[in-house]
């Protein structure tokens, strides 16, 4: 029989922890795919900053609130959609 091992972040992967490990992991790529899309726009106008919020009831039903200064949210909101 062959062993196999799986490791997350230098952390062995076990039935116990594969589903937090695997939220994890869906989190962390939500946030990398926001702010790939938000990375052409500035994230503060007069010492005010762009805030992004990610809301839901779950991994599959979400949804982003922007807030700050209205350019900024205009424009995040024109780059969220853009894909």
């Amino acid at each position: 029989m062959i062993d196999i091992k799986m490791t997350i972040n230098g952390r062995p992967l076990t039935s116990d922890n594969f589903r937090d490990e695997l939220e994890k992991l869906a989190i962390e790529s939500i946030k990398d795919g926001i702010r790939k899309q938000l990375s052409g726009i500035p994230h503060e106008l007069n010492g005010k900053r762009l805030i992004v919020e990610v809301v839901g009831t779950d991994l599959h039903h979400l949804s982003i609130q922007l807030s700050g200064p209205d350019e900024l949210v205009k424009r995040a909101k024109s780059a969220l959609e853009a894909e």
